[in-house]
């Protein structure tokens, strides 16, 4: 895979020792996985225009081409407050919004599961769409925090504690292919 990525973003200090961070990544595809089975030929549609296939050739299964796509992109914007404590404390909370699409978001080592799962539901099972992709997080909220704890004189140790909060992954119900 090869993407164009970059980001702007902006640290400030304010108020009562916080630190405040905006950030903007943006990743466009250059070349990203798209998987084809040449022997799957479509032979005519159905009344809601999905497609219908043969095999090309009977005594063949599966013939999967891995090719190049530079379909597919993302972006993320966060912002995030952290404040430091001089005993060690330390506070944090962030907010993540994050779209991603893709053709095909590669989440298996075989070609064929990842020709035949891997891509989202579409009407044309060799030129799938772009679609929303499965490594999409939506909204996410995060929290964390540091408390020093001493031991001894001169064993220290510290607990932490941490919050996740996100939408789903996004996903589609197929049943028997449809």
């Amino acid at each position: 895979p090869e993407i164009v990525r970059g980001n702007v973003a902006y640290d400030r200090e304010l108020a009562f020792g916080l630190t405040g961070t905006a950030e903007l990544l943006v990743s466009r595809n250059i070349n990203d996985i798209v998987y084809q089975n040449l022997n799957y030929v479509p032979i005519g549609a159905l009344p809601d225009g999905r497609l219908t296939y043969t095999k090309k050739d009977l005594n063949l299964n599966d013939v999967i081409v891995l090719a190049n796509t530079s379909r597919g992109s993302s972006w993320t914007t966060t912002l995030k407050v952290e404040r430091p404590f001089a005993n060690g404390f330390f506070a944090s909370a962030s907010y993540l919004y994050n779209r991603a699409k893709s053709v095909n978001d590669g989440t298996t080592s075989i070609a064929r599961s990842n020709w035949a799962f891997g891509s989202s539901v579409s009407y044309d099972v060799n030129n799938p769409p772009l679609a929303t992709s499965d490594y999409e997080t939506g909204h996410r909220v995060t929290l964390a925090a540091t408390i020093p704890i001493p031991i001894t004189s001169t064993v220290r140790s510290t607990a932490s504690f941490y919050y996740n909060g996100q939408n789903g992954q996004p996903y589609s119900i197929v049943f028997n292919g449809d």
